[in-house]
């Protein structure tokens, strides 16, 4: 068991160690007892774990730190005053941890073998708020594996992280992958891939899909990628009646992913 130390000066170069390591895009930070709790069920390992020692005071959040420090190489106790140099809400609830991203599946280890999945790749969503319902949706649904493009926000984003509160943590998950190489991937293991286009002339409800089956939804703004949607098998689109241009992408990956689970049974 390593040392737990602590810390009660902000002179302390460990602190000045932590800011660094908050600012650095090779790890990433999350915060909050219902993360945390998410985190140890993932069965994977922190870096570092913080905690405020004014709220060790309380029972649960000591037993939480118990827990949460057998899985970090180092753990430190500070003054609230100083968790909250690192902390980015209001109110803090004084227990946060640091982890190294990059820690998932390879997209060359994938076993996509099982015939019933649903996959998900989200090419250039830029929204923390998307891309943390998005991964909520698709851990709800039991959708096999997401993937998100370069150029999408980052998983572990602290908003994102928030906003799953902490699903991301058991999602099946890889980043920055190429969206044509995925695309080529999937296609050579006979999984057809389903681009969304607000141009497409089937609607999803028309559409004759198969599983397994790879949805592709894009960028906010712009859609899918050009060269994404070149390599897909179909192109579909929700049907809107009323006087909008379009829906929110969130929205529409959820009505997508659940008409899969619905249409072939997968509850």
């Amino acid at each position: 068991m390593h040392e737990i130390i602590s810390i009660k000066s902000a002179e302390n170069p460990i602190i000045k160690e932590l800011l660094d390591t908050r600012k650095d895009s090779s790890f990433y930070f999350a915060e909050g007892v219902r993360i945390a709790e998410e985190f140890l069920k993932s069965g994977k390992m922190a870096e570092t774990t913080i905690v405020s020692g004014e709220n060790l005071e309380d029972k649960a959040m000591a037993e939480l730190f118990d827990k949460l420090k057998t899985r970090s190489a180092n753990s430190y106790v500070m003054t609230s005053r100083l968790f909250r140099k690192f902390s980015d809400v209001e109110e803090p609830q004084g227990i946060a941890f640091f982890g190294k991203r990059g820690q998932g599946l390879e997209l060359s280890a994938m076993d996509l073998s099982d015939k019933k999945a649903v996959y998900v790749l989200l090419d250039g969503i830029s929204d923390p708020g998307n891309i943390g319902t998005i991964i909520r949706t698709c851990k709800a649904a039991g959708v096999k594996a997401l993937f998100t493009s370069k150029g999408s926000v980052s998983a572990y984003n602290p908003k994102v992280l928030r906003s799953t509160m902490g699903a991301v943590f058991s999602t099946t998950l890889i980043e920055s992958v190429e969206p044509v190489e995925l695309i080529n991937l999937f296609k050579s293991n006979n999984i057809k891939a389903i681009g969304t286009s607000l141009d497409a002339k089937t609607t999803m409800w028309d559409s004759e899909i198969s599983l397994p089956v790879l949805l592709i939804f894009g960028n906010e703004a712009r859609g899918v990628s050009k060269i994404a949607l070149e390599l897909t098998d179909l192109n579909v689109k929700l049907p809107i009646t009323g006087d909008i241009d379009s829906l929110n992408v969130a929205v529409s990956t959820g009505i997508m992913i659940y008409e899969m689970i619905r249409r072939f049974k997968l509850y």
